[in-house]
This record gives C-alpha cells, structure tokens and sequence, in this order.
C-alpha cells in the first residue's frame, strides 16, 4: 500500500487543462477531470446549477473503508467511489471536465459515501483518501462560493 500511495503521490502535478467542447454534465454521469492525473467523478445529484459529486479512483487497495466500495467496470477499467462528495458548479464541470459514460443505479454509490468509514483502515489508505480530498478542496470551495455570490445578485 505504501508504495502504491507513493505512486499516486509522485505523478499529481499542479496543471488543470480546459476543455475546448464543453458538455453539460448530467446525473449519473462519469466524467474525466483534465488535471495531472487525470481524476474521476460521478455526479450523484444535480441542484440548480451546483452539481454533488464523487471521486472515483482506480487505485482499489487504497480506495477500501470499513467496508467494500461498488465496482464499477467499464471497458477494461475499474473504479470504485471514494468515501465523499463535492460540490461543483456546472460552469467549472463543463470547463475542466469531459464526459465519458453514464452509471445507473447511482443509490448504491450515495448509500456507500453515506455510511464508510475512514477512521481506522490503515495509514496508507488514510492519507490516499485525505490526499484526493486535497485535489478537490479548490473545486468545492470555488463552487459553493460562486453559488454565494449569484445568490447575493439576485
């Protein structure tokens, strides 16, 4: 585990790429974050224009909590949701992310990130978990701000 998280920890790089075709994101789907490496979320519930979404990984052994994530499978890939949400604003989903397929059954995934556990399951897995977090704080903070402020304008 200690290797795989030092992997994972050597190749995150500073760059977010935009997208040059924007799509809407929609519920249920997965979409490709273009930053170094790239990271996928699921957009599990979409309010007005501020999206809840998961991270995914394909990091598995690093991905485990109190209990098992879902697999999700998908032409040769693997993933697995990681244990919270973020929330994204659609302006910033469209900009720095694409779209790649769409999930069904997306209670089971909300169900997960609800009742996992992180206290207790390894070092290794602990500072995984805390580190993906990190990548995302920018995206949560800079949407529900920008959702703060269109409130104040209106």
């Amino acid at each position: 585990q200690e290797k795989l998280y030092r992997v994972y920890e050597r190749s995150i790089g500073k760059e977010v790429f935009e997208v040059v075709r924007r799509v809407p994101s929609e519920e249920g789907q997965v979409r490709l974050f273009l930053m170094t490496p790239p990271e996928y979320v699921c957009v599990v519930r979409k309010e007005g224009e501020l999206s809840l979404v998961v991270p995914l990984t394909s990091y598995l052994q690093l991905a485990i909590t109190n209990k098992y994530p879902p697999l999700i499978r998908w032409k040769g890939f693997r993933l697995v949701p990681l244990p919270f949400w973020v929330y994204a604003h659609e302006e910033l989903l469209q900009k720095y992310s694409v779209p790649v397929f769409q999930l069904e059954g997306l209670d089971t995934i909300r169900e997960y990130v609800k009742s996992a556990r992180t206290k207790g399951i390894g070092k290794w897995r602990e500072k995984f978990i805390k580190k993906v977090a990190q990548r995302f704080k920018d995206l949560n903070l800079s949407s529900l701000v920008y959702e703060v402020i269109k409130e104040e304008a209106t």
